[in-house]
């Protein structure tokens, strides 16, 4: 069984060209600039997975991710998946950034010596298709994701405040 001691990690997967298949990686984006991830929290951005990340999240203790969930709900709707659930969506759903992600963490681990907490948190996307900007719903919909971060890694003992300049 893997040693769970790393960070906390928060990776964001999607694709820039794709529309709203990059809901995960905006709202990385989105984090980074108007928060300050203090304590031990690691942001990853998975647009292009590469085996340098799977170390990092296999050794984490907390695993957030940030992504387009599809779960045939209005566009825009925020959507929270935690533990098995987390797999069993992307398992469902195999895309090349899920199929890495769930390489690097399966059930066994969710319930292993030092459990695993795994959460997604994202957005049901509206279109998915070759271009830069997300949909509008997709970006009324980044500020109230990104309070769910905040809330879950403050909940964990991370504090997560907004930048002085934006608070």
């Amino acid at each position: 069984m893997r040693s769970r001691h790393g960070p906390t990690v928060v990776v964001g997967l999607g694709t820039r060209l794709m529309g709203d298949d990059a809901i995960g990686l905006a709202l990385l984006d989105h984090l980074r600039e108007q928060f300050d991830l203090t304590g031990d929290v690691l942001t990853l951005d998975g647009e292009a997975w590469t085996t340098h990340l799977t170390p990092l999240v296999r050794s984490a203790r907390r695993v957030i991710i940030l992504a387009a969930l599809d779960l045939k709900e209005r566009p825009g709707t925020l959507i929270v998946l935690e533990g098995p659930a987390v797999l069993a969506h992307f398992t469902e759903h195999p895309t090349a950034p899920w199929c890495a992600v769930c390489e690097s963490l399966d059930e066994e681990q969710l319930h292993g010596p030092v459990p695993l907490e795994l959460v997604a948190i994202g957005v049901q996307p509206g279109p998915v298709a070759l271009g830069l900007e997300l949909s509008p719903s997709a970006r009324a919909a980044l500020e109230a994701a990104a309070t769910l971060v905040s809330e879950r890694l403050g909940a964990w003992g991370l504090p997560c405040e907004p930048h002085l300049s934006h608070a």
